[in-house]
């Protein structure tokens, strides 16, 4: 039976109250934010004016995109038209900030160190628009992001704003006078880079993926040709070009090229790039997988079931606001590789468990779900603030045997056992997620790696300390680096012999889904 209406809620009736047992159902949205207050600021309720206010807050509080959009959104009166593009917009320019740059930087008379900030962001929105979003007519994109600099009170900028990007707009040659095709395959592209050629994004990526092709050769990238060379010559600064085509730093581009080889290196550069598919995991113990499809039609969102049972992709990104069932407790937001971890985990009802670095929770409530809401879970972090999260997202799927607990971060403070089972979701460098977090490209540095490698290990040894003999714990990272992956479970493992590698799971990024890794450890009986 279909468990939504026609708005995509869940039937207020007999059996939706809480428990089941009747009453009309909870309003589960988070108690500290019940409700959009009316917005005393709505000059900015438009894709572009949100974009410029994301990015600022990207750039100059050292923010997460998405954080920034969902504060935006909940204060502003946003029409999901313009959610869309914002959301396009916002992530697009963060993902390909170094090549968006470059194209300026080619089309400005200007250094951008002589350039006002908020004028170079406004730069970046026109130029997104003119080689991302063809979409849109180029009169328009220009139009709009000169206006915008008008309602910035900045009218002083709008002259140097028109003149940049309509020079930029003539750079850009139309497809019937390029000399390369508006597509080419990434084997291509690695054999014969061209400084006048920008590649936008893997063309067919998502269905070829899907159906297992991942030939260089069959894996395309669509571009468009410039009037003049624009990147580094990659005949002479091989890793500058990468970097600044694919927007990454060039160590980075460095370290892929060596483990993995140039072109799956650039494949995986180009994975990152994409928009990805959202993924949804359902709560399957009050619903099912085939009525939350329904429910997604029925409002317009196009989706597809995924390869675990509770797992749907959906074609596009889609504000939390506009999920069917989402503030019901019907569904979550997570990637299936992040459900690898709980998976194989595998918490039985009855069960103590200890899970580290908690927040914001959804790995938690995957377990509790797996549980059936039966025992306890010990939900720690070392950040105070992100402990509210946890609970919020428990209250919103009707979870009530997660109790949170501040620890430090090196795990010390967290509770001692006995416990059946232990996750370990430890700090890492994110390595498996730079698309849907593209700020970490820029932010983190190689140098990190050797502070969190040692934090990750005490994690590690705290929860094989307090699980009892023929328990089990699961160790997960977001990473693909084998170094705080493979490495840290193996240098561990050493020094506690009655510990056993069961199974290990990587995730590889782009095939299809984000990268990660979780390892299973057992113990033996006493």
């Amino acid at each position: 039976m279909n468990q939504f209406d026609s708005r995509g809620r869940r039937p207020r009736g007999p059996s939706s109250g809480p428990g089941r047992g009747g009453g009309p159902a909870p309003d589960r949205r988070p108690p500290f934010r019940p409700r959009r207050p009316p917005s005393t600021n709505e000059r900015f309720a438009d894709a572009r004016g949100i974009t410029f206010e994301a990015l600022g807050t990207f750039e100059n509080r050292r923010a997460f995109v998405s954080d920034a959009l969902e504060q935006l959104f909940y204060e502003r009166s946003v029409l999901p038209s313009d959610k869309g593009l914002a959301t396009e917009m916002s992530y697009g320019i963060a993902r390909r900030i170094a090549t968006v740059d470059a194209l300026l930087n080619a089309a400005c008379s200007r250094p951008q160190d002589m350039v006002q900030d908020g004028l170079w962001r406004l730069m970046r929105i026109g130029a997104y628009q003119l080689a991302w979003l063809q979409s849109i007519p180029a009169h328009a994109a220009i139009h709009e992001t000169v206006e915008l600099a008008h309602r910035l009170h900045q009218p002083g900028w709008a002259g140097f704003l028109n003149a940049v990007l309509r020079r930029l707009q003539r750079d850009i040659l139309p497809i019937d006078q390029a000399g390369w095709s508006s597509q080419r395959s990434l084997a291509d592209l690695v054999a014969n880079p061209d400084p006048s050629w920008l590649p936008l994004r893997e063309a067919n990526s998502t269905a070829a993926r899907q159906s297992g092709v991942n030939s260089p050769e069959q894996l395309l990238i669509e571009g468009l040709a410039l009037r003049q060379p624009v990147f580094p010559n990659p005949f002479q600064y091989r890793s500058a070009y990468w970097a600044a085509v694919c927007s990454y730093p060039e160590w980075m581009i460095d370290d892929w090229c060596r483990e993995l080889g140039e072109t799956a290196a650039i494949d995986r550069a180009f994975w990152f790039n994409s928009t990805g598919r959202m993924c949804l995991r359902v709560s399957t113990s009050i619903t099912t997988r085939e009525a939350t499809l329904a429910a997604l039609e029925q409002c317009g969102i196009v989706a597809t079931a995924g390869r675990l049972p509770e797992s749907i992709l959906l074609d596009r990104p889609v504000p939390v606001s506009d999920l069917p069932g989402f503030w019901e407790g019907l569904i979550s937001i997570q990637d299936e590789s992040a459900m690898m971890a709980p998976a194989l985990l595998a918490p039985q009802p009855g069960w103590r468990v200890l899970d580290l670095c908690a927040a914001p929770g959804g790995k938690t409530a995957h377990m509790a779900e797996q549980m059936h809401n039966q025992g306890q879970i010990i939900a720690c972090d070392s950040t105070a603030e992100r402990l509210p999260l946890i609970q919020e997202n428990c209250d919103r799927l009707a979870i009530d045997i997660v109790r949170t607990q501040l620890v430090g971060l090196d795990g010390s403070g967290t509770p001692e056992g006995p416990f059946h089972a232990a996750l370990v979701d430890v700090p890492c460098s994110n390595t498996g997620v730079l698309g849907k977090r593209p700020e970490v490209r820029w932010r983190f540095v190689p140098g990190e790696l050797r502070e969190l490698i040692p934090i990750q290990m005490r994690l590690l040894r705290t929860a094989l300390d307090r699980v009892q003999p023929g328990g089990r714990v699961v160790y997960s990272t977001c990473s693909v680096d084998p170094r705080e992956n493979e490495q840290v479970v193996r240098e561990v493992l050493n020094a506690y012999p009655a510990w056993k590698l069961s199974e290990e799971r990587c995730h590889v990024p782009g095939h299809p889904v984000d990268g990660g890794y979780a390892a299973l450890l057992v113990s033996s009986p006493s």
